[in-house]
């Protein structure tokens, strides 16, 4: 079972990268700036299953409008098991709990997994958010 919670503090940071494979260091303040949304998935066992960062794109005053999707990875023995769906829907759940109306999420053309992930998003009408998908390098 994973568990889905608050990213708190550089030590989860160093944990994060650990986990999940990330390719050099990550930036505390991009991961704490005001308004970002990070969430991490954790194993039953305490491993980090992966983690998500929103960080805000519009604002009008002191609300943010729209996020972009700044990192989502998933650690490979976790892959196919639904957490970076889980980690989407809980982020986004907390954007537009904060006023939030769009999420933009740049994925590369090659990344085949990434495109399948946001095409298969429910945007049924009602659904409480909307992930806005392009296509990044192009």
């Amino acid at each position: 079972m994973i568990s889905i919670g608050a990213l708190r503090g550089q030590a989860n940071l160093a944990l994060l990268c650990q986990g999940t494979g990330c390719a050099g260091p990550l930036d505390s303040k991009v991961w704490f700036q005001r308004g970002s949304l990070s969430l991490l998935a954790t194993a039953e066992d305490g491993q980090m299953a992966g983690a998500i960062l929103l960080v805000p794109e519009k604002w009008l005053g002191p609300v943010v409008l729209s996020y972009k999707l700044a990192w989502l990875r998933v650690a490979e023995q976790y892959r196919r098991q639904g957490v970076a769906s889980a980690l989407l829907r809980s982020a986004a759940k907390l954007a537009a709990e904060s006023g939030a109306r769009f999420i933009h999420a740049p994925v590369r053309p090659s990344n085949a997994a990434g495109i399948a992930l946001f095409e298969n998003l429910d945007r049924s009408p009602g659904a409480p958010w909307l992930v806005h998908l392009t296509y990044a390098g192009l």
